[in-house]
């Protein structure tokens, strides 16, 4: 919405759900008017003075004048293949910041739980993708065995950005068990908290995977 300004803006505010567009939108006449000492601190007299117009717009009226938000938009969303991906982009990363925020909330035991699950899924998507969509023939030599590998960690890097969300749902999922299981391994390994069993899982979790990768190259190469 553009707004419009008809006469001076003393010092009202505006509704909660539209403070946002105020500030990006009316600061600048607030500004040169000098109307209002602070954005945030009067919420109740656009409410009693507001009206909607025939032709979509939310008025704001005081004694010196109104203010017009005015939808300029057809009020349909948005069109063509590349609008409507970027908009399920946007909606995918929102979910992830989520998601990820809910998943830090558990401390170590959250970071422990998504990295094996990022553990599994690498290991196993390159085991997949390596045997049965690239099928490297065996003495292929260490270059191009190492140009072969860079390509398909390239697929798999690809598909774990489709997969990220699931994998930080089951992590929130196995938070609390892997909080136990790191518990069980200081008691186990006799460490002095849950930190030093963290690093001995972040130490297994990388182990695995290198072990897999580097006996992959020496066996194709």
């Amino acid at each position: 919405m553009r707004p419009h300004l008809h006469g001076a803006l003393r010092s009202p505010s505006i509704p909660c759900n539209l403070r946002s567009r105020f500030n990006s939108n009316l600061a600048p006449i607030l500004t040169t008017h000098r109307a209002a000492a602070s954005v945030n601190r009067v919420l109740q007299f656009a409410v009693r003075n507001s009206s909607v117009g025939n032709s979509g717009c939310v008025r704001f009226e005081c004694q010196q004048g109104t203010v017009e938000f005015r939808d300029e938009s057809d009020g349909k969303p948005p069109q063509g293949i590349f609008a409507q991906l970027t908009g399920a982009m946007k909606g995918w990363k929102l979910q992830a910041h989520r998601q990820t925020s809910k998943l830090q909330a558990f401390g170590l035991a959250g970071i422990a739980a998504y990295g094996i699950l990022n553990t599994l899924y690498y290991t196993c998507a390159f085991v997949l993708v390596w045997g049965f969509v690239v099928k490297p023939q065996p003495g292929l030599g260490i270059a191009a065995a190492s140009t072969k590998f860079v390509e398909v960690m390239g697929l798999v890097w690809a598909g774990s950005q489709v997969t990220k969300l699931l994998r930080l749902g089951g992590a929130l999922l196995f938070a609390p068990i892997v909080d136990k299981a790191l518990e069980f391994i200081r008691t186990k390994l006799k460490l002095p908290n849950k930190q030093k069993a963290f690093l001995a899982v972040v130490l297994g979790c990388m182990s695995i995977a290198l072990v897999l990768f580097a006996t992959t190259l020496v066996l194709w190469a």
